[in-house]
């Protein structure tokens, strides 16, 4: 089971997600965006970014465990690009090496 399988119909809101394919010379470069159903919460919390560094994230964006995000991807959410501090997989309770959900700490 997943987060979609589970909460299809609570995931209201949308997430846009470009992956990130490179870098031209000029600037990085992205795929083109694909939007994917999320569940959002706004809590503050500390989480621990890929360099080992702790930031405070003010909005976590739950998407669908098959949802393929990084922290080099062009995130947009509510018309807004937003800066991931943090990706991680959430686990399924009963099964637990199957990833539920994907959360982007922003």
């Amino acid at each position: 089971m997943t987060l979609a399988d589970d909460f299809a119909e609570e995931m209201q809101q949308e997430v846009t997600i470009q992956s990130y394919t490179g870098s031209d010379g000029y600037g990085d470069t992205y795929a083109e965006g694909v939007a994917y159903p999320c569940i959002v919460e706004r809590e503050v919390k500390n989480v621990s970014k890929s360099d080992g560094t702790v930031a405070v994230s003010s909005l976590q964006i739950h998407v669908d465990g098959a949802v393929v995000v990084t922290e080099r991807d062009k995130i947009t959410y509510d018309g807004a690009a937003i800066r991931a501090l943090a990706i991680a997989p959430d686990f399924d309770i009963e099964l637990s090496d199957t990833v539920y959900s994907t959360i982007i700490y922003s």
